[in-house]
């Protein structure tokens, strides 16, 4: 489908559609959330654990974190790329991506964790501004790497210069992602509280929705790609 002329507007438009007709784009995103999680809760320092075990037990949890959004959104950008290609997608188009593209791919994800670690490091600091510029200038790495094959770096490179020509439409997208994944996330904490509920139900609850907006934002963002 050639997004070229669309605003982004038509392009979330479409990608609703894509994601009605292709619900199978969520398994990667919440299997791979659900095990992430389950990781979180067993790496989690305990209360009587010293400064130093909740130090690292901390990284250890944001680390896991983002390892798995990470695969979550290589593997379903692979998805979203036949989506977008040929109106519907499977499993397998995630998969091909990897085998098709799996050195630069690789190359692109060591890049990504290296930005987002010092993205990380400098959050407080920031007041969260440096999260916000990493998903801004990294949105189309992923897209880049395995719907166009960009070797590695290259990848980046070219999601920066994207962002620098479209700021409406990246501002737009990272913004309207950033809301969802915060709401996400208070709706995770408060369920969690709930009596009866629990952490595991919670967990499951999050995974869900979790890999539901990572499937329909990277629908979003491999159409703006698509569009550059």
């Amino acid at each position: 489908m050639d997004g070229s002329a669309r605003s982004l507007t038509q392009i979330v438009g479409e990608s609703w559609r894509l994601f009605v007709r292709n619900p199978l784009i969520v398994a990667p995103g919440i299997v791979i959330s659900l095990f992430a999680r389950i990781f979180q809760v067993l790496l989690l320092p305990g209360p009587d654990a010293t400064p130093g075990e909740k130090i690292v037990g901390t990284v250890l949890v944001d680390v896991v974190q983002l390892l798995g959004s990470v695969a979550s959104i290589a593997l379903t950008t692979g998805m979203a790329a036949a989506a977008w290609e040929s109106g519907h997608c499977t499993l397998s188009d995630g998969w091909r991506a990897f085998a098709r593209d799996g050195g630069q791919v690789f190359v692109a994800l060591v890049g990504l964790l290296l930005i987002a670690t010092g993205a990380a490091f400098l959050f407080p600091f920031t007041f969260g501004l440096s999260a916000i510029a990493f998903g801004f200038f990294c949105l189309y790495v992923m897209p880049a790497a395995i719907v166009r094959e960009r070797q590695g770096f290259a990848a980046i490179r070219e999601s920066w210069r994207i962002a620098y020509d479209r700021v409406l439409p990246t501002l737009g997208i990272v913004l309207g992602l950033f809301l969802i994944f915060v709401a996400l996330g208070v709706l995770a904490a408060f369920l969690a509280i709930i009596p009866g509920v629990g952490p595991l139900p919670a967990s499951l609850a999050g995974s869900l929705l979790g890999g539901a907006a990572i499937a329909f934002g990277t629908l979003v963002i491999v159409g703006e790609y698509n569009a550059s």
